[in-house]
């Protein structure tokens, strides 16, 4: 199975190596910046949108449910960058909205802030974590790089 997403919100699906490709969801017109898929469920995904945060199918994409909710207690808690999840703990995400790395354990239904070393007037531009240890987290700016190793409670630039 293969997934893309469109920068008008289209979320095409491929059953065949990528020869042929379904619409599976058409959200809002906003630009898909990741697609998550639960390697313990094939039936739930998650589908981060920029400008609109996080979306979930539990039923293998035949509805969306939003996310929202817990990502709007943040200032740009919905404008969803960059989304990770841990692959021994499908319920824990981990977010890079524009200036913030939100945090949730409970497949999205709530976030915590991280606490992070670069200002907030500064774009975070990448995120990826340790695959064999979600506890390393990595977050990249225009002109530094940033190291956890305790799940992002302490930092180390590079």
């Amino acid at each position: 199975m293969l997934y893309a997403g469109t920068i008008k919100g289209g979320l095409l699906k491929s059953i065949d190596a990528g020869r042929t490709w379904v619409l599976e969801h058409q959200f809002v017109d906003r630009k898909i910046t990741d697609i998550v898929l639960d390697n313990k469920n094939q039936a739930v995904r998650y589908v981060a949108l920029y400008g609109r945060g996080v979306w979930k199918t539990q039923n293998d994409g035949n509805s969306y449910d939003e996310l929202a909710d817990g990502l709007r207690a943040f200032t740009g808690g919905t404008d969803a960058r960059r989304l990770l999840m841990d692959k021994n703990n499908p319920s824990a995400l981990l977010l890079a909205t524009k200036n913030k790395l939100l945090h949730s354990t409970d497949g999205g239904t709530n976030w915590e802030k991280l606490p992070i070393i670069s200002p907030e007037s500064i774009d975070i531009l990448t995120l990826a974590v340790n695959t064999a240890d979600f506890k390393g987290i990595y977050y990249g700016t225009a002109t530094t790089f940033y190291k956890s190793g305790d799940e992002g409670q302490s930092w180390s630039t590079k």
